[in-house]
């Protein structure tokens, strides 16, 4: 049988985050994908997937020393996160980022050209640099 949860609080060192909804069954739950370890009944967030989630940007900036860096460069809602952060980005990652044009084109000798060929919101860019293209993963881009 399954158990019905209304609202559950996770609670991690300083702060209380996200309450599941009503009609989510736990045993149901994959774990790594909420973003979450589970080691016996303890909770533990994981910390690489957090910073893919683009409604995290607000609990990684309270959780700046565990943000993965990697990831984060990725991520399309954490533009402020990374502008602050300049040393920090991972370029390879940052290069297939959506919302991430202005800083490559200011940082041009920090492109991976082979990500941001996949980069939709690239285009106009890699028309202004064909020589720089990667065809293969630019036949993949959704624009």
């Amino acid at each position: 049988m399954y158990k019905l949860i209304s609202w559950i609080d996770i609670n991690i060192k300083y702060f209380t985050m996200y309450k599941l909804i009503g009609w989510i069954f736990m045993n149901k739950i994959i774990w790594d994908y909420l973003s979450s370890r589970r080691s016996g009944r303890k909770v533990e967030i994981d910390w690489s997937q957090l910073s893919l989630n683009p409604n995290a940007i607000y609990l990684l900036e309270k959780n700046m020393d565990k943000i993965s860096w990697l990831c984060l460069s990725s991520n399309p809602n954490a533009m402020m996160l990374l502008e602050k952060n300049n040393d920090k980005i991972h370029w390879h990652s940052l290069s297939k980022n959506p919302n991430a044009i202005h800083l490559l084109e200011k940082n041009m000798d920090k492109i991976d050209w082979y990500q941001l060929s996949e980069n939709p919101n690239a285009i106009h860019f890699l028309e202004k640099n064909l020589n720089k293209i990667c065809w293969t993963n630019l036949s993949s881009n959704p624009a």
